[in-house]
């Protein structure tokens, strides 16, 4: 099963609850040191607590489902939420994961017109109630972001080289360069009092219905 965790990370703000963290992060003998020094490496004060809130849910997620050193997973995080999904090897597995969360700021419909298909875009710009449009808009945003993720070429493919159709039964990939083989599919989730978007993709749809929410 995918298993996915969120947290708030205000917390790490706090320099001696940082640095209590930090010393559970060290502690990981198989992520520990790769992720502080990846975290170290980051200039920006808010990047850099991103970057250890999502490792400290990684170090969690593998205690807790009993992962050794090789196992599936992604990270991603926005604003003061980190979000970790982890493959935990009951049932079938998976080969490619990938999941992201953005805080909802505001419409970007000139963003979508750049980078989304046209068939996207005028589904996101045909909305008339501005509210929704927005939520419409990191709806496909996250989607997008998750499935790049998956396939492990990042920013190197191109958010309009592939398309996502909403359908009643939730998003669909229909179609996708030839060079990316396999079926693909996507599991979003929403928790109430979190103004945000999360997706999760994957090639094997077993997603957990309900995402965990953990504190720091």
């Amino acid at each position: 099963m995918i298993q996915t965790w969120i947290a708030d990370i205000s917390s790490l703000w706090d320099s001696e609850i940082l640095e209590q963290y930090m010393k559970e992060l060290g502690l990981d003998t198989v992520l520990g040191a790769g992720r502080q020094e990846k975290a170290e490496k980051i200039k920006s004060v808010e990047g850099k607590l991103q970057s250890i809130g999502a490792g400290i849910l990684l170090t969690r997620m593998r205690r807790y489902y009993g992962l050794g050193s090789d196992f599936k997973y992604n990270l991603s995080h926005s604003g003061k939420y980190a979000l970790c999904s982890v493959e935990d090897r009951r049932g079938s597995s998976c080969m490619h994961l990938g999941c992201d969360i953005e805080v909802i700021k505001g419409c970007h419909e000139v963003v979508a017109r750049r980078f989304f298909t046209g068939q996207e875009y005028r589904l996101i710009s045909g909305i008339s109630q501005e509210e929704k449009r927005t939520e419409m808009f990191y709806r496909y945003w996250v989607l997008k972001e998750s499935f790049m993720k998956a396939t492990r070429l990042g920013m190197k493919l191109p958010m309009n080289a592939f398309e996502i159709r909403m359908e009643a039964e939730g998003p669909v990939l229909t179609w996708k360069p030839k060079e990316i083989p396999g079926a693909y599919f996507y599991r979003e989730y929403y928790i109430e009092g979190i103004p945000a978007r999360i997706a999760v993709c994957a090639d094997a749809d077993t997603f957990t219905e309900e995402i965990r929410r953990v504190y720091l």
